[in-house]
């Protein structure tokens, strides 16, 4: 079950059988061949990967000040765990919430503060554009307006995005591996304070977690955030082996594998710590069946568009805020890519539009 980014999970557990003596499911030859894997990314990440960025990032001391996104964040814990229960010194990072440029206050996380805006998206609502909905009254209602291809300027129009626009209590949020590592640092977590000091020191930074609101920042919170992860999955694999090993192989659990089990009107939300920041899944089901699906993926939070109180989303805000981001050559935008591919884009993954039949609602009009 461990693809990534598409786990292949089913009701009642995962896919993929554990059985010793067969050739086709989990079995010690998987399991040896597994850790071989892990071994591999671990020694990768620890001698090349993570020393790499903080020398090379040695020569851009300068992005540890440029490219700062809003001053709020959240993550919704370790991977896969929203309500971590392993204590912060074990390496778990908790669910929660920095406001306002506080970095050292970790808030709690509450999902029912998220609404949706379509403000400046090429979406409409039906309770209009400037309104917010919760993700699981979402509506997702094509209503582009803007220029045909090809394309010259899109700023000066009020809509210029198939983006949505998340806000959490009314605040613009960036998410990502800065954001977990930023909560992580300010909630204490040993393996992250002592290396995050430990880079500062190099960078000649002060010892803090607000570095990595910025475009080196981000860069290098991705780098600890492997490591991080790495450290974890050695840990997690043994644990997991030596439980098989011990008996226990079961994969499915037959509880509510049943349709009939079910309730007919329900509702639900399924959260993770993606690669690119916290993914949320909303689903109603009435009567039986789907009636209403929104997915906010992470640079749907990174990438938005203004929403109704005129606030940039965290790409936007990086670039345009201060007004003094740097821009040496107009042809050659290098300094606005480098800020801009430090959050890791995945436009594909932030925009979901297509309908029930899986036909096309809008295609490109090429000239």
């Amino acid at each position: 079950g461990g693809k990534n980014p598409h786990p292949n999970f089913l009701v009642g557990g995962m896919a993929c059988a554990i059985n010793m003596n067969n050739d086709q499911a989990i079995n010690q030859f998987s399991l040896s061949y597994l850790k071989q894997l892990v071994q591999t990314c671990h020694d990768f990440i620890h001698k090349v990967y993570y020393p790499d960025i903080v020398a090379i990032a040695g020569f851009y001391k300068d992005y540890a000040h440029i490219g700062a996104s809003n001053p709020n964040f959240f993550c919704t814990g370790a991977p896969s765990e929203i309500n971590a229960g392993a204590p912060a010194g074990k390496g778990m990072i908790k669910p929660g919430v920095l406001l306002n440029g506080d970095y050292r206050n970790v808030l709690p996380f509450d999902q029912d503060k998220i609404r949706e805006f379509v403000t400046s998206s090429w979406y409409k609502y039906s309770e209009g554009r400037d309104a917010g909905l919760a993700p699981y009254d979402g509506e997702t209602n094509a209503d582009y307006n803007g220029p045909r291809p090809p394309y010259k300027w899109l700023s000066d129009r009020p809509q210029y995005t198939w983006v949505k626009a998340p806000r959490y209590d009314g605040h613009a949020m960036a998410v990502g591996p800065n954001a977990r590592m930023m909560i992580g640092y300010a909630q204490g977590v040993p393996a992250i304070v002592e290396r995050v000091d430990a880079a500062c020191d190099k960078l000649g930074l002060p010892r803090d977690n607000a570095f990595m609101n910025s475009t080196l920042g981000r860069v290098y919170g991705r780098a600890l955030d492997a490591l991080i992860n790495v450290d974890m999955m050695v840990d997690q694999l043994q644990e997991m082996t030596d439980r098989i090993r011990n008996g226990e192989t079961a994969t499915f659990n037959p509880e509510k594998w049943e349709p009939e089990t079910w309730p007919s009107s329900c509702k639900g939300v399924g959260w993770v710590e993606a690669p690119r920041g916290s993914l949320s899944h909303w689903v109603r089901i009435e009567n039986g069946q789907t009636a209403n699906y929104q997915a906010v993926v992470p640079s749907t939070w990174n990438s938005s568009g203004r929403d109704a109180e005129g606030q940039m989303g965290p790409y936007e805000y990086s670039l345009a805020h201060t007004g003094k981001h740097p821009l040496v050559d107009p042809s050659r935008p290098v300094e606005p890519l480098r800020t801009i591919h430090s959050y890791d884009p995945c436009q594909s993954c932030a925009v979901h539009l297509f309908d029930e039949e899986g036909e096309a609602i809008l295609t490109r009009q090429d000239p």
